[in-house]
């Protein structure tokens, strides 16, 4: 019987999620593309491409989403995913620095 419960106490342990994205290491590497992406265009130089870091979040955030109830059985959940990546490749200009 002790046996049983000693079993109930021990901790599972948790196995790290593959969608994870690090919110303060997300955060400062848009800050940092962004303040970038102003400075070459204050400069009149093309912008930078983001770096491979971000493109993984956005895909690593998007993939997340797409495994939710209302997407989950979607056939084209995988164009899904990549439209989402692209919109966010669009949008990180819009990005507030300010608020990070």
């Amino acid at each position: 019987m002790w046996y049983i419960i000693y079993i109930m106490k021990q901790k599972r342990k948790r196995r790290a999620k593959e969608h994870y994205v690090n919110n303060k290491e997300f955060s400062q590497a848009v800050v940092d593309y962004v303040n970038s992406a102003v400075d070459a265009r204050d400069k009149d130089e093309s912008e930078p491409t983001i770096t491979n870091y971000i493109g993984e979040c956005f895909l690593k955030i998007a993939e997340g989403l797409s495994h939710k109830p209302n997407f989950i059985s979607y056939t084209y959940r995988e164009e899904m995913v990549m439209d989402a990546v692209e919109n966010c490749i669009k949008a990180i200009m819009n990005y507030d620095i300010n608020k990070a």
